[in-house]
C-alpha cells in the first residue's frame, strides 16, 4: 500500500528558488525567517518582478544542462503556443497582460504564501503530520491560491498516488480514522499565517505531540492510514483468499 511510510517530499515541490527548503522545514519552530517572510508579503521582490526575473533566468539557464533541458524546453514550447494562440486571435497583448505579467508579479506573492502554508515551520519526518500543515478549504482560497484540490496538502503527501479529484475524500478518510486529530487542522489560511507569524504554532504542535507520539513507527502508520481508492479496487479484484 502506498502510505505515509513510503512517501517522500520532493525538494522541487518546495520551490527552493522562492523559499529555500531548509528555511521552511525548521525543526517544528516558527523561525524568525518565516515570520520575516510573512511580514514582507507583499514585498518588492515578488510584487515588482525581481523574484520572477530570477526564476526566468533560471529557466533559460536550464537549457544548458542535460538534466534540465527537456523540462525547460517543454515550458518554453507551451509558452510559445499560448502566445501564438493570442496572436492568431489578434490579441497578442493579452498574453503579456493576462499571463506573463501576473506570473512575474502577483503569482509570486500567492505562491510564497502557499509555500509557507504548506510546510512553513514544520520538521523533516516520516510522519507527514509533522511535515505538512492541514488547512480547512474554502472556495475563495481554492480559486485564488490552491486550485486542483492541492489545498488538501496533507492528504497529498500521505499518498501522492491519489488523483487530485479524490484528495478531499481521502482527507475525510484520514480525519474519520482518527489519524488527523481535530487540533491539527487550521480553520483557514489567515489563521495559520497568524500563528506562524506569532510563534504560537510551536505551542499548538506541542499540545498534540502526546497524541501523535514522540516517534513515528512506519508499521503503525501503515495500519492506521486508510486505504486509497486504488487499494480498495485492487483488493476487490483479487477476490477471496484461499
Amino acid at each position: 500500500m502506498n502510505g505515509v511510510a513510503t512517501t517522500m517530499i520532493p525538494s522541487e515541490e518546495l520551490l527552493p528558488d522562492v523559499l529555500p527548503t531548509e528555511r521552511l522545514m525548521a525543526g517544528g519552530k516558527a523561525v524568525p525567517e518565516i515570520r520575516a517572510e510573512l511580514r514582507r508579503i507583499p514585498n518588492a521582490r515578488d510584487l515588482f518582478g525581481q523574484s520572477g526575473w530570477k526564476n526566468l533566468k533560471s529557466l533559460f539557464r536550464g537549457l544548458k544542462y542535460d538534466g534540465t533541458r527537456v523540462h525547460a524546453v517543454r515550458i518554453l514550447v507551451v509558452q510559445a503556443v499560448l502566445f501564438g494562440v493570442f496572436a492568431a486571435l489578434g490579441q497578442w497583448w493579452l498574453y503579456w497582460v493576462m499571463w506573463f505579467l501576473p506570473w512575474m508579479t502577483l503569482w509570486r506573492v500567492t505562491n510564497r504564501l502557499r509555500a509557507i502554508a504548506e510546510h512553513g515551520g514544520m520538521e523533516r519526518s516520516k510522519d507527514r503530520r509533522r511535515t505538512t500543515h492541514s488547512v480547512r478549504q474554502h472556495l475563495a482560497a481554492r480559486f485564488l491560491m490552491v486550485p486542483y484540490n492541492i489545498g488538501w496538502h496533507l492528504a497529498h503527501h500521505v499518498d501522492m498516488g491519489v488523483p487530485w479529484k479524490h484528495l478531499p475524500a481521502y482527507h475525510r478518510e484520514l480525519v474519520a480514522s482518527g489519524w488527523v486529530p481535530e487540533g491539527l487542522e487550521y480553520r483557514n489560511y489567515p489563521a495559520l499565517w497568524r500563528k506562524l507569524g506569532s510563534g504560537a504554532d510551536v505551542a499548538a504542535m506541542a499540545e498534540i505531540e502526546a497524541e501523535l507520539g514522540s516517534e513515528f513507527e512506519p508499521a503503525t502508520a501503515a495500519r492506521r492510514a486508510p486505504a486509497t481508492a486504488a487499494d480498495t479496487q485492487l483488493a476487490g479484484s483479487a477476490g477471496p483468499s484461499s
